[in-house]
C-alpha cells in the first residue's frame, strides 16, 4: 500500500493522527489523548507490502492524478537507490531482486515508522503499546524493521472458517474445536521475537454456538495472547436484522448462546 511510503501518503497521515487525538469528544469534551484506558494504537490495519509489481508499475497518486506533464514516480527511484547500496554493503552486484527485496520492505517499515510514532509519543506522552500486524514477522528481517522502531506487539488474527472460504450461511454443522487444533498449532510453530501478541480480530464465521467461545479462550491462553477483540458487535438498536458483517454476529438479545 502506497500508505507505508507514498511523501504525500505520509504527510496526510500525520495530519489525520494529530487531528484524530487532539479532536474533543462532543459529550465529555476531552480530547481523545487524554481518555487514560487507551493502552494500543495500529498504525494502519493490514496493509499490503511493496511488491516486484508496485515497483514496476507504480501508478499516478496523490497530487500527481491532477498534475501537468510529468508525472512523478516516488517508488522505483526509491528502490533502485536501495538496491544500489545494498548490493555495495552486502558485495553482491549481481543479486536477484526477489533477494534485496524483503530488506526494501523492512526499509519502508522504518520509513513508516519514524514518520508517525513520534506522534502517537507526543499525544500519549504516558506510553502506548505500539502494535502492527503479524504481516511476514517469520522473516528475520522484518522483525527485526519491527523491533527496532519501537513495536511491542504483534496482531494475529483468529477466524475459524467452516468451509474455508468467507462463510454465509449457518455453519453450526462443523466441528470447529478441529479449527481450534488447526489454528493453536500453526500458531505455536511460528516465531514472534519476545513482542507482545493480540488477536485483533477473531471469530467462528456463521456460527450461533457459544461452544466455540471457550475455543478461543482456551487456544488464546495456551498461545499466549494477551488481548483479544471479538469481530464484530451489532448495537442492540439494529441487531435484530443483523445489518452489518453477516458472518461475523454478536449482540446479547440476539445471540445468547455467543455472549459468553
Amino acid at each position: 500500500d502506497a500508505i507505508l511510503w507514498h511523501p504525500e501518503a505520509l504527510a496526510c497521515q500525520q495530519r489525520y493522527l494529530r487531528g484524530l487525538f487532539n479532536h474533543p469528544n462532543g459529550y465529555t469534551k476531552k480530547r481523545l489523548c487524554e481518555y487514560p484506558h487507551i493502552v494500543v494504537i495500529e498504525l494502519t490495519n493490514e496493509p499490503k507490502y511493496v511488491t516486484e509489481a508496485a515497483i514496476d508499475g507504480e501508478r499516478p497518486m496523490g497530487s500527481a492524478v491532477w498534475a501537468q506533464g510529468e508525472q512523478p514516480r516516488y517508488l522505483k527511484k526509491r528502490y533502485e537507490t536501495f538496491a544500489e547500496q545494498w548490493k555495495a554493503v552486502n558485495q553482491k552486484p549481481s543479486v536477484a531482486r526477489k533477494e534485496i527485496l524483503p530488506y526494501f520492505r523492512a526499509e519502508m517499515l522504518r520509513s513508516f515508522f519514524a514518520a508517525l510514532w513520534p506522534i502517537v509519543d507526543e499525544a500519549f506522552p504516558g506510553g502506548v503499546v505500539k502494535s502492527h500486524i503479524e504481516y511476514e514477522v517469520q522473516n528475520p528481517v522484518i522483525a527485526q524493521a519491527l523491533t527496532g522502531s519501537g513495536v511491542q506487539a504483534v496482531n494475529v488474527v483468529a477466524y475459524w472458517n467452516a468451509t474455508g472460504l468467507f462463510d454465509g450461511g449457518n455453519t453450526d454443522w462443523n466441528n470447529f474445536l478441529d479449527d481450534a487444533s488447526v489454528w493453536l498449532t500453526r500458531h505455536q510453530e511460528q516465531r514472534f521475537d519476545g513482542l507482545a501478541k493480540i488477536v485483533y480480530e477473531f471469530g467462528a464465521s456463521s456460527s450461533l454456538d457459544g461452544y466455540v467461545a471457550g475455543a478461543f479462550a482456551a487456544d488464546f491462553r495456551r498461545a499466549d495472547i494477551q488481548m483479544a477483540a471479538f469481530f464484530t458487535y451489532t448495537p442492540a438498536a439494529v441487531a435484530a436484522y443483523n445489518p452489518g458483517w453477516l458472518i461475523h454476529y454478536l449482540n446479547i438479545e440476539h445471540t445468547p448462546n455467543k455472549a459468553a
